[in-house]
C-alpha cells in the first residue's frame, strides 16, 4: 500500500492543517494484515446475526414490525406491546432477540470500523477522499454504538414493565426512539455513500491509468542494464 504522505500532500488533504494524531496514525502506517481478514468475519457476523434476530423476533409475534417497534415514541404503546407478548407466552423469544442482536452489533462494529481504513489505504496519500475515509473511521462506528445503547434501554424498559405492569417507561421509550433515528442516520447513508464514492474514484483512477496493464511510469523504469522487476 501507499507509504507516508509528504507534509505538502497532507496539507492539501486537510486544507493546510496537519492531520490529528488519531487520524495521522493511519496515514503513517500501512494497514495491518489482520484488517482484511477481520472484515469478512464482520460481514459473516452481520449476516448470521440478522438471521438469528429475525427468527427470534418472528417467534415473539410482536404486535408491530421490528422497524416500527424502534420508532414508537410512546411509553404506553411499548408497555402494551410487552404485555401482549407476555400474555401470548412469547416475551422470552423477544428478550432472546434483543440478546442475539449483539451478534449483529459486533459484526456491524467490525465492518464500519475496518471498511473505511481499507478504503483509505486504497486511495493515494494526499487525496481529500483519503482524508474523508479516515474521518469516517471514527464516524461510522457510531451506528453500532448507538444500537448497543438502544438495546440497554430496551432491557431497562422491559424491567420497568415486568416489575410494574402499570408503569409507563415514556422517557426511556422516547430516548430509545431518538437513538434509533440517529443510528439509521449515521449508518446506512454514510456507509453506502462512502462505498459508492470510493468505488467511483478507484474506477476512474483505473480508467485514467489504464489499470494493471498500464505502461510503466518513469519511477517504475529501472536504470539501464538492470532487468525489469515484476
Amino acid at each position: 500500500m501507499a507509504g507516508t504522505a509528504s507534509p505538502t500532500a497532507r496539507d492539501a488533504m486537510t486544507g493546510g492543517r496537519p492531520l490529528p494524531a488519531a487520524l495521522a496514525v493511519f496515514e503513517r502506517r500501512p494497514a495491518p494484515h489482520w484488517i482484511p481478514v477481520l472484515l469478512p468475519i464482520g460481514l459473516v457476523l452481520l449476516f448470521v446475526g440478522q438471521l438469528l434476530v429475525a427468527n427470534s423476533f418472528a417467534l415473539a409475534r410482536h404486535p408491530v414490525s421490528s422497524f416500527a417497534a424502534q420508532f414508537t415514541f410512546d411509553g404506553a404503546t411499548v408497555r402494551d406491546h410487552y404485555l401482549t407478548m407476555q400474555a401470548q407466552g412469547t416475551l422470552d423469544a423477544f428478550i432472546t432477540s434483543r440478546r442475539l442482536d449483539y451478534v449483529f452489533i459486533l459484526g456491524l462494529a467490525l465492518t464500519t470500523t475496518l471498511a473505511p481504513i481499507i478504503y483509505a489505504r486504497l486511495q493515494p496519500p494526499g487525496s481529500r477522499l483519503r482524508a474523508l475515509d479516515l474521518i469516517c473511521v471514527w464516524i461510522m462506528p457510531l451506528s453500532p454504538l448507538l444500537d448497543a445503547i438502544e438495546n440497554v434501554l430496551e432491557f431497562a424498559m422491559l424491567n420497568t414493565v415486568l416489575s410494574d405492569p402499570n408503569a409507563v417507561p415514556h422517557t426511556l421509550t422516547v430516548t430509545q426512539s431518538w437513538l434509533s433515528v440517529a443510528k439509521y442516520a449515521t449508518g446506512p447513508p454514510i456507509g453506502l455513500g462512502l462505498l459508492t464514492v470510493n468505488v467511483i474514484a478507484l474506477t476512474l483512477t483505473a480508467i485514467r491509468t489504464g489499470g494493471p496493464g498500464a505502461p510503466a511510469t518513469p519511477a517504475d523504469t529501472p536504470p539501464p542494464g538492470e532487468p525489469v522487476r515484476r
